[in-house]
């Protein structure tokens, strides 16, 4: 399908090759008039921001065979997002939520009325590091979600999933312990 910035003049697209097809590979795009492409290139080069000659060189390297990495990236994440969700549905946690992502590699879990933050804290102690969806939001303020990437491999989601079961299960022990 079109990308958005056919749409108009005022429409930025910012791509990269480091959600596709390696996460240290640091090398984007910016689809954009002209004018704000100079601008942003000028920027760049002023303040050294540039990607690597290494970054470039492996970029140019996968392009030509870039439609096979998708789609094997494609079919490793819908297994990886398909295996976290059954896990996740698995833990028996009423009013654990979330919406299977339309795009992307991460899912948002919606521990409400749990503290998000408490619940990252827990899991850090158990050897898992989540960000609490505040760390994303634009005003800072979120405190019912988590961002649970499933870029990991299914032994590592079982893990963060382990720690999310054992994390949940105390905060609702200590809530009943409080009444």
């Amino acid at each position: 399908h079109a990308s958005l910035a056919a749409t108009g003049h005022r429409v930025i697209v910012v791509s990269s090759l480091s959600k596709t097809v390696w996460g240290g590979l640091h090398l984007g795009w910016i689809r954009a008039p002209a004018a704000i492409t100079r601008h942003l290139r000028n920027a760049a080069d002023a303040t050294g921001a540039g990607p690597s000659a290494l970054d470039q060189i492996t970029a140019a390297q996968l392009l030509p065979g870039l439609d096979p990495i998708i789609q094997r990236r494609a079919k490793l994440l819908a297994e990886n997002l398909r295996h976290l969700e059954h896990r996740l549905g698995q833990l028996g946690h009423p009013g654990l939520r979330w919406h299977r992502p339309a795009g992307g590699v991460t899912l948002w879990l919606d521990v409400h009325p749990r503290s998000s933050h408490e619940v990252v804290q827990d899991c850090a102690r158990r050897g898992v590091l989540l960000e609490p969806a505040s760390t994303f939001a634009v005003d800072g303020h979120d405190d019912r979600h988590l961002r649970i990437p499933f870029t990991a491999p299914p032994a590592t989601l079982d893990r963060v999933t382990e720690a999310l079961s054992q994390a949940l299960g105390r905060a609702r022990t200590a809530s009943r312990q409080l009444r």
